[in-house]
């Protein structure tokens, strides 16, 4: 099996990686982005950062696409989580939706979150999911992703009842679901698996996300997860 695993910044991919090089790698640089190729409990890992937000992210999942076969494509990495969670939780994303597309002023067929031409959420992987549906220590809900770092309670809960209200929302972010829709339309596998840097409204939010942005070490619990996975698939 081949999988592809995704992250927007080094740190997020920096325990995997070391957990990689363990074996022999190679490095394939393409368009600025550098693949990490090697193996990991007799799977094929391709390992990549693409950098932060929704172009980066469609660009990462096309380029990968033309360069590489793989079988699945899991997306790691930080979000911001809901009060009810804490710093240090895992968001394992059955769904993922836009917080920031509107297109129902002139396309009434849609609704709010849903992309023209897209489902009204994106699914993860149904394969991923029957394999880890009975862990206990991780957290199972939508993550929703706009295209700007997301501080305001009132503002999410508002959204949440507006919008979402049946969906379950953890956790926000940057790019689940972008990397979700490019994969839906190159019909690819995919998840997305996220640790809570930070509690979206709590007091001095900013900083305790950059605290935990620059941190690698606080990123072992995702990552040593995301190897538990690799070791079941």
């Amino acid at each position: 099996m081949k999988i592809l695993i995704v992250a927007a910044m080094d740190n997020e991919i920096a325990i995997v990686l070391d957990k990689l090089k363990e074996n022999k790698i190679d490095v394939k640089e393409i368009e600025g982005f550098k693949f990490y190729l090697g193996s990991l409990y007799n799977k094929e890992i391709i390992l990549v950062q693409s950098g932060v937000g929704r172009i980066n992210s469609g660009i990462l999942i096309t380029i990968a696409k033309l360069n590489f076969d793989f079988d699945l494509i899991i997306n790691i990495g930080i979000a911001g989580g809901l009060k009810e969670l804490s710093i240090y939780d895992i968001v394992v994303g059955e769904k993922t939706i836009y917080g920031d597309v509107d297109v129902t002023s002139y396309l009434n067929k849609y609704t709010y979150g849903q992309m023209s031409g897209c489902p009204r959420y994106f699914e993860g992987s149904k394969r991923v999911l029957d394999l880890i549906k009975g862990d206990k220590d991780v957290h199972f809900g939508t993550i929703c992703s706009c295209d700007k770092f997301t501080t305001s309670d009132e503002e999410v809960r508002k959204l949440i009842n507006n919008y979402f209200s049946d969906l379950n929302v953890l956790a926000f972010d940057m790019e689940s679901a972008c990397f979700a829709q490019a994969c839906y339309r190159l019909s690819i596998d995919f998840i997305a698996i996220r640790f809570i840097s930070d509690i979206i409204g709590s007091a001095f939010q900013s900083d305790v996300y950059a605290k935990n942005e620059e941190d690698v070490q606080k990123f072992e619990k995702c990552n040593n997860y995301i190897l538990r996975i690799l070791e079941k698939i």
